[in-house]
């Protein structure tokens, strides 16, 4: 297999086209990953047409449950991931380790983040430990996926061993990422698992100290929750959707969380 490997991740379309005319293709490899799985963590569009156009599954999974738009979504390849879900993929396989959606922000590929969103990923889908995309893009400061999981719907409390997003934020130090999770309506005051809240993982004397602890004796307005109440109401509110409606332009910032 490891001959047909090498042509799938590097060969044009006519390469492939001759190996696959001359050869007996094997299914899978000992992890049950098909040459589907190769060319699209490869990021080859010419494979992944052939091959499904040949007869592999577009949705086979491998041991851990990774389907071929998994792999794709680690390459960060959005023309694969579009040719997948245009195929039929799945864009919620029921993978261990977890979703496209997270290997996607696991590598940091902004671009495929979007398209999954987009496609209707799931933002709150776990892998085996508990961890969901917030999570991951929160721990990793990876800021244009935190804001488009949130926009998309993503859970600001979603707890992982009781910890949240919020917990993750403040504990790295990170303002920008606490006031963006408690302006899409992060509880201020969660306890985790040592019994600490967000606020006594900063110092005293911060502007982060100062900003968690407003939070904590405010009582959201109507206006706050009106704008939570829409984004809970448009499925993938993202800021392209909104910048395209006609709407002035301080609603759309508004809307769009930028104040």
């Amino acid at each position: 297999m490891l001959a047909a490997i090498k042509i799938i991740e590097k060969g044009s379309r006519d390469d492939i086209l001759k190996y696959i005319s001359k050869c007996d293709l094997v299914e899978h490899d000992s992890d049950n990953n098909t040459l589907l799985h190769y060319a699209c963590l490869a990021g080859n569009l010419d494979a992944v047409h052939v091959l499904i156009e040949s007869g592999f599954y577009v949705n086979a999974c491998n041991v851990d449950g990774n389907t071929p738009i998994c792999d794709a979504a680690t390459n960060g390849s959005v023309e694969i991931i579009y040719a997948l879900l245009r195929y039929g993929a799945n864009v919620n396989p029921p993978s261990y380790w977890g979703s496209p959606l997270i290997y996607a922000v696991k590598n940091g590929h902004y671009d495929a983040v979007v398209a999954l969103v987009r496609a209707g990923a799931d933002v709150n889908a776990c892998d085996r430990t508990g961890q969901c995309p917030i999570h991951f893009s929160v721990k990793d400061k990876f800021y244009p996926a935190v804001e488009c999981l949130l926009m998309a719907g993503a859970d600001p409390n979603k707890r992982v061993h009781l910890t949240t997003p919020l917990h993750i934020a403040a504990e790295l130090g990170d303002s920008k990422l606490v006031r963006l999770l408690l302006l899409h309506g992060a509880f201020p005051s969660p306890t985790d698992a040592r019994g600490f809240k967000p606020i006594d993982l900063v110092d005293k004397d911060s502007s982060l100290y100062k900003l968690i602890s407003a939070y904590m004796g405010w009582v959201p307005s109507l206006q706050f929750l009106s704008r939570l109440a829409i984004k809970r109401q448009i499925p993938s509110l993202l800021h392209a959707h909104v910048s395209c409606l006609d709407l002035p332009g301080l609603l759309c910032d508004y809307l769009t969380f930028k104040f």
